[in-house]
């Protein structure tokens, strides 16, 4: 009967072990990239969520990140919100560097980067910073990084030589 509380304790680790590692095979599963994924509006993403809830999608905006944010919008649909954003760790193995560092550093400032994400759309509850966003797209690739400004402003405070460039649609 001594024996009764450890093989208690080894059995409740080892069901937690197993739930985990099942749970991290099922998140971790390989992700093809390729032309075969749709380019989908971002403005449609936003108004259409729905259609798209857990889809892979390809999607130019512009991408704003910073200490606390990390979001992807449209001067277009700006009113309609903007989307979180998350990297998935595979980014690395599928993005040339030069891309990755366009889209990081710069400390607290962060930047404002015109992109072409390849990523898996969800919606349906709340992302991000205090989960201020009914939306979120999880990145596995990018395809295309151009630095508008080395900061990170709201999209309303955007200086005039960079609104012109901010389009994505």
């Amino acid at each position: 009967m001594k024996d009764q509380p450890m093989k208690t304790i080894l059995i409740l680790v080892f069901s937690v072990f197993a739930i985990a590692s099942s749970g991290y095979a099922r998140q971790t599963k390989e992700i093809k990239i390729g032309p075969n994924i749709p380019t989908v509006k971002l403005c449609d993403l936003i108004h259409k969520s729905r259609l798209y809830d857990q889809q892979m999608v390809r999607v130019q905006g512009i991408y704003r990140y910073g200490v606390e944010w990390s979001e992807l919008y449209c001067l277009e649909c700006l009113t309609g919100g903007s989307i979180w954003v998350e990297f998935n760790v595979s980014l690395e193995s599928r993005t040339k560097k030069k891309l990755i560092k366009r889209v990081s550093g710069n400390e607290d400032l962060g930047r404002t980067v015109k992109v072409v994400f390849v990523g898996q759309y969800f919606t349906g509850r709340g992302y991000g910073h205090m989960s201020r966003h009914s939306a979120e797209l999880k990145v596995y690739a990018i395809e295309k990084a151009e630095i508008l400004l080395n900061d990170s402003p709201i999209p309303a405070d955007l200086p005039p030589e960079v609104l012109h460039r901010a389009k994505c649609q």
